[in-house]
Protein backbone atom coordinates (compact mmCIF):
# COMPACT_ATOMS: atom_id res chain seq x y z
CA UNK A 1 0.00 0.00 0.00
CA UNK A 2 1.27 3.26 -0.69
CA UNK A 3 -0.25 6.27 1.24
CA UNK A 4 0.27 9.78 0.42
CA UNK A 5 -0.20 12.47 3.55
CA UNK A 6 -0.95 16.23 2.79
CA UNK A 7 0.14 18.34 5.33
CA UNK A 8 1.31 22.00 6.10
CA UNK A 9 2.00 23.96 9.17
CA UNK A 10 -1.59 23.77 10.93
CA UNK A 11 -1.08 22.56 13.94
CA UNK A 12 -4.04 19.51 13.23
CA UNK A 13 -1.31 17.90 10.60
CA UNK A 14 0.69 16.63 13.49
CA UNK A 15 -2.07 15.30 14.94
CA UNK A 16 -2.78 13.82 11.69
CA UNK A 17 0.51 12.52 11.28
CA UNK A 18 0.48 10.85 14.33
CA UNK A 19 -2.55 9.04 13.68
CA UNK A 20 -0.72 7.94 10.15
CA UNK A 21 2.28 6.71 12.01
CA UNK A 22 -0.04 4.30 13.89
CA UNK A 23 -0.72 2.94 10.63
CA UNK A 24 2.35 2.78 9.26
CA UNK A 25 3.19 0.92 12.07
CA UNK A 26 1.04 -1.85 11.40
CA UNK A 27 1.19 -1.88 7.61
CA UNK A 28 4.72 -0.89 6.40
CA UNK A 29 3.25 0.58 3.62
CA UNK A 30 5.22 2.45 1.29
CA UNK A 31 4.92 6.48 2.26
CA UNK A 32 4.93 10.43 0.89
CA UNK A 33 4.79 13.17 3.31
CA UNK A 34 3.49 16.13 1.05
CA UNK A 35 3.86 19.65 2.14
CA UNK A 36 1.95 22.03 0.42
CA UNK A 37 2.99 25.82 0.34
CA UNK A 38 1.16 28.72 -1.98
CA UNK A 39 3.82 29.93 -3.70
CA UNK A 40 7.95 30.25 -3.76
CA UNK A 41 9.72 32.54 -1.19
CA UNK A 42 11.19 35.70 -1.97
CA UNK A 43 14.14 34.30 -3.40
CA UNK A 44 12.74 31.01 -5.27
CA UNK A 45 12.72 28.58 -3.28
CA UNK A 46 10.79 27.23 -0.42
CA UNK A 47 10.74 28.97 3.19
CA UNK A 48 12.96 27.78 5.48
CA UNK A 49 10.57 27.55 8.21
CA UNK A 50 8.33 25.34 5.93
CA UNK A 51 11.30 22.86 5.45
CA UNK A 52 11.86 22.62 8.80
CA UNK A 53 8.51 21.61 9.74
CA UNK A 54 8.78 18.98 7.00
CA UNK A 55 12.12 17.31 8.38
CA UNK A 56 10.25 17.61 11.76
CA UNK A 57 7.35 15.59 10.46
CA UNK A 58 9.45 13.13 8.78
CA UNK A 59 11.62 12.36 12.17
CA UNK A 60 8.18 12.38 14.34
CA UNK A 61 7.08 9.27 11.72
CA UNK A 62 11.00 7.93 12.51
CA UNK A 63 10.53 7.90 16.18
CA UNK A 64 6.88 6.34 16.18
CA UNK A 65 9.58 3.18 15.54
CA UNK A 66 11.02 1.13 17.49
CA UNK A 67 14.33 0.77 16.05
CA UNK A 68 14.83 -2.88 15.32
CA UNK A 69 10.82 -2.75 13.56
CA UNK A 70 12.25 0.37 11.02
CA UNK A 71 11.55 -0.57 7.79
CA UNK A 72 12.75 3.08 6.75
CA UNK A 73 16.00 4.77 6.33
CA UNK A 74 16.81 6.61 9.54
CA UNK A 75 16.90 10.25 10.26
CA UNK A 76 19.67 12.28 8.22
CA UNK A 77 20.56 15.63 9.59
CA UNK A 78 22.86 16.17 6.62
CA UNK A 79 20.45 16.57 3.81
CA UNK A 80 19.09 19.23 1.63
CA UNK A 81 15.88 20.21 -0.06
CA UNK A 82 16.21 20.26 -3.44
CA UNK A 83 13.86 21.07 -6.83
CA UNK A 84 13.61 18.27 -8.90
CA UNK A 85 10.90 19.01 -11.22
CA UNK A 86 9.61 22.89 -11.77
CA UNK A 87 7.73 23.74 -8.55
CA UNK A 88 8.40 20.21 -6.77
CA UNK A 89 10.91 19.77 -4.02
CA UNK A 90 12.33 17.00 -2.36
CA UNK A 91 14.90 15.96 0.74
CA UNK A 92 18.01 14.60 -0.93
CA UNK A 93 19.37 12.44 1.74
CA UNK A 94 19.41 9.04 3.75
CA UNK A 95 15.53 8.36 2.68
CA UNK A 96 15.13 5.78 0.18
CA UNK A 97 17.58 3.01 2.05
CA UNK A 98 14.98 1.53 4.05
CA UNK A 99 12.97 -1.72 3.36
CA UNK A 100 10.03 0.30 2.27
CA UNK A 101 10.32 4.55 1.00
CA UNK A 102 9.47 7.54 2.73
CA UNK A 103 9.83 10.62 0.67
CA UNK A 104 9.87 14.03 2.04
CA UNK A 105 8.40 16.25 -0.88
CA UNK A 106 7.24 19.78 -1.19
CA UNK A 107 5.02 20.90 -3.93
CA UNK A 108 4.19 24.46 -4.83
CA UNK A 109 0.55 25.63 -6.29
CA UNK A 110 -2.56 24.90 -4.90
CA UNK A 111 -3.51 22.65 -2.91
CA UNK A 112 -6.30 20.52 -4.46
CA UNK A 113 -4.20 20.60 -7.72
CA UNK A 114 -1.16 19.58 -6.36
CA UNK A 115 -2.40 16.80 -4.24
CA UNK A 116 -4.40 14.88 -6.99
CA UNK A 117 -1.30 15.31 -9.27
CA UNK A 118 1.02 13.80 -6.23
CA UNK A 119 -1.56 11.33 -5.80
CA UNK A 120 -1.34 10.03 -9.29
CA UNK A 121 2.41 10.49 -9.91
CA UNK A 122 3.03 7.91 -7.30
CA UNK A 123 -0.02 5.96 -7.64
CA UNK A 124 -1.33 6.53 -3.96
CA UNK A 125 -3.68 3.75 -2.79
CA UNK A 126 -4.85 5.93 0.20
CA UNK A 127 -5.07 10.04 0.76
CA UNK A 128 -4.96 11.37 4.12
CA UNK A 129 -5.17 15.06 5.19
CA UNK A 130 -6.77 16.77 8.30
CA UNK A 131 -10.39 18.41 8.93
CA UNK A 132 -9.00 21.81 8.42
CA UNK A 133 -7.37 22.09 5.20
CA UNK A 134 -9.58 23.99 2.77
CA UNK A 135 -9.01 21.37 -0.15
CA UNK A 136 -10.50 18.23 2.18
CA UNK A 137 -13.86 18.75 0.13
CA UNK A 138 -12.66 18.62 -3.99
CA UNK A 139 -10.07 16.02 -2.58
CA UNK A 140 -12.51 14.05 -1.19
CA UNK A 141 -14.97 14.38 -4.66
CA UNK A 142 -12.50 14.54 -7.22
CA UNK A 143 -9.49 11.59 -6.29
CA UNK A 144 -9.18 8.72 -7.43
CA UNK A 145 -8.02 6.63 -4.91
CA UNK A 146 -9.63 6.30 -0.85
CA UNK A 147 -9.66 9.61 1.11
CA UNK A 148 -9.25 9.58 4.85
CA UNK A 149 -10.20 12.85 6.77
CA UNK A 150 -8.99 13.01 10.20
CA UNK A 151 -11.38 15.37 12.07
CA UNK A 152 -10.19 15.96 16.37
CA UNK A 153 -9.64 13.06 17.89
CA UNK A 154 -12.48 11.14 19.12
CA UNK A 155 -12.60 7.98 21.35
CA UNK A 156 -16.05 6.63 21.28
CA UNK A 157 -14.89 3.24 20.34
CA UNK A 158 -17.27 2.82 17.25
CA UNK A 159 -16.66 2.63 13.61
CA UNK A 160 -19.39 2.80 11.40
CA UNK A 161 -19.14 0.94 7.94
CA UNK A 162 -22.08 1.38 4.85
CA UNK A 163 -22.37 -1.62 3.20
CA UNK A 164 -24.50 -1.55 -0.28
CA UNK A 165 -25.20 -3.96 -2.91
CA UNK A 166 -21.79 -3.07 -4.37
CA UNK A 167 -18.72 -5.31 -4.21
CA UNK A 168 -16.21 -4.28 -1.86
CA UNK A 169 -12.52 -4.94 -2.89
CA UNK A 170 -10.15 -6.78 -0.75
CA UNK A 171 -7.93 -3.80 -0.03
CA UNK A 172 -10.62 -1.89 1.27
CA UNK A 173 -12.04 -4.20 3.63
CA UNK A 174 -7.68 -4.65 4.72
CA UNK A 175 -8.21 -0.79 5.35
CA UNK A 176 -11.39 -1.06 7.60
CA UNK A 177 -9.62 -3.38 9.93
CA UNK A 178 -6.41 -1.13 9.78
CA UNK A 179 -9.13 1.32 10.88
CA UNK A 180 -10.31 -0.71 13.00
CA UNK A 181 -6.98 -1.42 15.20
CA UNK A 182 -5.98 2.30 14.30
CA UNK A 183 -9.05 3.74 16.45
CA UNK A 184 -8.87 0.56 18.84
CA UNK A 185 -13.08 0.14 17.60
CA UNK A 186 -15.68 -1.78 17.60
CA UNK A 187 -17.08 -1.96 13.92
CA UNK A 188 -20.36 -1.75 13.34
CA UNK A 189 -22.06 -2.30 9.85
CA UNK A 190 -24.94 -0.65 8.35
CA UNK A 191 -26.61 -2.59 5.74
CA UNK A 192 -28.55 -0.43 3.20
CA UNK A 193 -31.92 -1.96 2.26
CA UNK A 194 -35.32 -1.16 0.95
CA UNK A 195 -36.85 -4.08 -1.45
CA UNK A 196 -36.82 -7.99 -0.40
CA UNK A 197 -34.71 -8.92 -3.20
CA UNK A 198 -31.73 -6.63 -2.12
CA UNK A 199 -32.70 -7.22 1.36
CA UNK A 200 -31.79 -11.08 1.25
CA UNK A 201 -28.36 -10.10 -1.03
CA UNK A 202 -27.63 -7.74 1.51
CA UNK A 203 -27.96 -10.41 4.26
CA UNK A 204 -25.80 -13.12 2.52
CA UNK A 205 -23.10 -10.28 2.10
CA UNK A 206 -23.32 -9.46 5.85
CA UNK A 207 -22.88 -12.73 6.91
CA UNK A 208 -19.94 -13.20 4.40
CA UNK A 209 -18.41 -10.01 6.24
CA UNK A 210 -18.89 -11.61 9.79
CA UNK A 211 -17.18 -14.47 8.76
CA UNK A 212 -14.11 -12.00 7.37
CA UNK A 213 -14.08 -10.12 10.15
CA UNK A 214 -14.35 -12.90 12.98
CA UNK A 215 -11.19 -14.02 10.65
CA UNK A 216 -9.55 -11.35 12.27
CA UNK A 217 -10.92 -11.02 15.70
CA UNK A 218 -13.15 -8.75 15.10
CA UNK A 219 -16.77 -9.19 15.92
CA UNK A 220 -19.13 -6.73 14.18
CA UNK A 221 -22.13 -5.11 15.11
CA UNK A 222 -24.75 -5.68 12.20
CA UNK A 223 -27.72 -3.08 11.72
CA UNK A 224 -30.38 -2.46 9.13
CA UNK A 225 -31.05 1.12 7.70
CA UNK A 226 -33.71 1.91 5.10
CA UNK A 227 -32.44 4.06 1.56
CA UNK A 228 -34.99 6.31 1.94
CA UNK A 229 -33.71 7.11 5.76
CA UNK A 230 -30.08 7.34 4.72
CA UNK A 231 -29.06 10.86 4.57
CA UNK A 232 -30.75 12.09 7.45
CA UNK A 233 -29.40 8.86 9.21
CA UNK A 234 -25.40 10.06 8.20
CA UNK A 235 -26.43 14.04 9.03
CA UNK A 236 -28.35 13.66 12.19
CA UNK A 237 -26.00 10.75 14.22
CA UNK A 238 -22.97 11.70 15.13
CA UNK A 239 -21.04 9.08 17.29
CA UNK A 240 -18.16 7.19 15.74
CA UNK A 241 -15.16 7.78 15.65
CA UNK A 242 -14.61 6.99 12.31
CA UNK A 243 -17.30 6.63 9.36
CA UNK A 244 -16.69 4.85 6.41
CA UNK A 245 -18.20 4.95 2.86
CA UNK A 246 -18.00 2.80 -0.05
CA UNK A 247 -17.75 5.21 -3.57
CA UNK A 248 -16.94 2.90 -6.32
CA UNK A 249 -18.66 3.42 -9.18
CA UNK A 250 -21.61 1.26 -8.77
CA UNK A 251 -22.27 2.24 -5.33
CA UNK A 252 -25.48 3.53 -4.00
CA UNK A 253 -23.58 6.32 -2.41
CA UNK A 254 -22.44 7.61 -5.65
CA UNK A 255 -25.63 7.53 -7.14
CA UNK A 256 -27.02 8.96 -4.15
CA UNK A 257 -24.87 11.64 -2.55
CA UNK A 258 -23.91 14.58 -5.07
CA UNK A 259 -20.73 16.42 -4.84
CA UNK A 260 -22.13 18.81 -2.28
CA UNK A 261 -24.36 16.67 0.00
CA UNK A 262 -20.33 14.68 0.20
CA UNK A 263 -18.61 18.26 0.67
CA UNK A 264 -21.92 18.88 3.67
CA UNK A 265 -21.11 15.82 5.02
CA UNK A 266 -17.73 16.14 5.63
CA UNK A 267 -18.20 19.76 7.09
CA UNK A 268 -20.52 18.26 9.35
CA UNK A 269 -18.78 15.83 10.77
CA UNK A 270 -17.05 15.42 13.96
CA UNK A 271 -16.30 12.29 12.99
CA UNK A 272 -13.55 11.18 11.03
CA UNK A 273 -14.42 10.19 7.40
CA UNK A 274 -13.33 6.95 5.21
CA UNK A 275 -13.80 7.29 1.62
CA UNK A 276 -13.17 4.11 -0.26
CA UNK A 277 -12.59 3.65 -3.93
Amino acid sequence: MRILVALDQDMRSAHTLSQVTQLLVNTWANVTLLGIVPRKSDDGGVPMDFVDTMNQYHKAVLQGFAAEDLPYAPADDDYEIAEIRPGIYEKIGNTHGGIKELTVRIRVGNPTQTILEEAQDCGSDLIVLHGDMDSQQKIATKADCSVLIVKKERDTGRILCFLDDDLLSQRSLEMITQMAVLFNAEIEIAGLTDKQSVEEKIEKKLDWLIHYFNGKGIQPWIQLVALSYLEPFILEQDHWSLVTMWMGETSIFKRLFSVNKVAKLLESRKSSVLLLR
